[in-house]
C-alpha cells in the first residue's frame, strides 16, 4: 500500500529526527 509506505516512511524519519542518540544512522556518524 502506498499510504502505509507513506507512514512508514514518516515514522522513521521522526525517530531519526527526535532519536538520532538511541537510533544512530550510519548516514549521522560518519
Amino acid at each position: 500500500m502506498f499510504l502505509q509506505s507513506v507512514i512508514v516512511t514518516l515514522l522513521i524519519l521522526s525517530l531519526q529526527a527526535h532519536g538520532s542518540d538511541i537510533i544512530p544512522t550510519n548516514s549521522e556518524h560518519v
